[in-house]
């Protein structure tokens, strides 16, 4: 309810919840004084001090950050009275909130939207979004420096950063150095404390695109909403789309697999016996006879019996798919005669030492 009333550019958020608080939100006629109740604008009529609150359409919009205004959508003066981003935006007609943040004495691009999904996503520290800066360091920036900032740094705390997806010279002079960077990353100050890590302080930095998005033909101050094109480009890029969605489970379970541990396989040294499940295969009246060390069956020829043998002599057993199994105790007919047809083609004779399969009759 709360996020609903702010969208509506009735209050900030906070506010929204002293007024649901205070009995002076209704939905339906009904007072609702529960926060966190949830109501869709599009199905329920809500009113605040009798004033019905229409759905807000879902904008975004890029402005043209000038020096010396805060990235807040509270008020149009923060509390040491310095202008706000909100003051520049007369005539909207709905209130935004910054997607993410740039410092009091940064430049630039910045986007502002109503859609609290989108600007969650877009800031997530996962999403990966590219933000891209030209960035004035004081001093000379040596080959050295420049592949520090491209490979990441440690900054002060400990933290490292990830490695910049560009880090290009634009300019050097004796004094200072221009360089374009951009990066998938969004903590607080980074640009700036990257500059500190290497030393060379930033001295100016103006953020010229946010996922592809600039701020061409928009002087300081001023601001534009996004075309539809845009706004789509951004949901697909911040993964809101059914194909992103889709693509994005289909990745993480990709890189669950990748990550899952491997068993690796168990080398066994000479004469170690075979674990027990491994032998499972082998078990029952079989497993028991191996252990007693009992001989193989074999045939009428001392020869231990072998599938491929019998094959071999045409003694392989006829197929039973799609015939009933025979009574307990009593012999198919097939089997009886499968079992005179081995009796006289198989009888075999010992002549000079040598066995002779007598011929099959024709």
């Amino acid at each position: 309810m709360q996020k609903l009333l702010a969208q509506a550019g009735i209050a900030s958020r906070r506010a929204a919840e002293e007024l649901i608080a205070a009995g002076r939100v209704r939905v339906d006629g009904r007072v609702v004084t529960t926060l966190g109740t949830r109501v869709d604008p599009a199905l329920a009529s809500v009113e605040v001090d009798g004033q019905r609150i229409a759905a807000q359409q879902k904008i975004v919009v890029v402005m043209n950050k000038p020096d010396e205004t805060v990235s807040s959508a509270e008020a149009k003066t923060d509390p040491r009275g310095r202008a706000t981003v909100v003051s520049l935006l007369g005539g909207l007609g709905t209130r935004v909130v910054p997607v993410g943040r740039l410092d009091y004495h940064t430049r630039g691009v910045l986007l502002l939207t109503n859609d609290g999904t989108l600007a969650a996503a877009l800031t997530h520290p996962t999403s990966g979004v590219p933000k891209t800066y030209h960035v004035k360091f004081q001093g000379r920036l040596d080959e050295n420096a420049l592949a520090h900032l491209h490979a990441g740094v440690q900054l002060e705390d400990g933290t490292r950063t990830r490695p910049s997806l560009e880090v290009e010279l634009v300019k050097a002079t004796t004094t200072n150095t221009w360089v374009q960077m951009t990066i998938a990353q969004g903590l607080n100050r980074q640009i700036r404390r990257m500059g500190e890590a290497i030393g060379h302080s930033v001295l100016k930095l103006i953020r010229v695109a946010f996922a592809g998005i600039t701020a061409d033909g928009l002087r300081e101050g001023q601001w534009r909403v996004l075309r539809e094109d845009e706004v789509g480009a951004l949901r697909k890029l911040a993964g809101l789309t059914r194909r992103a969605k889709a693509t994005a489970v289909l990745k993480a379970l990709a890189d669950a697999l990748d990550d899952a541990p491997r068993r690796r396989p168990r080398l066994l040294a000479q004469g170690q016996a075979v674990p027990a499940r491994r032998r499972a295969s082998v078990a029952g009246p079989a497993a028991e006879a191996m252990a007693q060390g009992a001989p193989r069956p074999t045939d009428g020829d001392g020869q231990p019996t072998s599938p491929a043998r019998d094959r071999a002599r045409g003694d392989a057993a006829p197929s039973t798919r799609g015939r009933a199994p025979a009574a307990p105790g009593r012999r198919s007919s097939a089997a009886n005669g499968a079992r005179s047809t081995r009796a006289g083609t198989s009888t075999s004779s010992r002549k000079g030492g040598r066995k002779r399969l007598a011929s099959r009759p024709r």
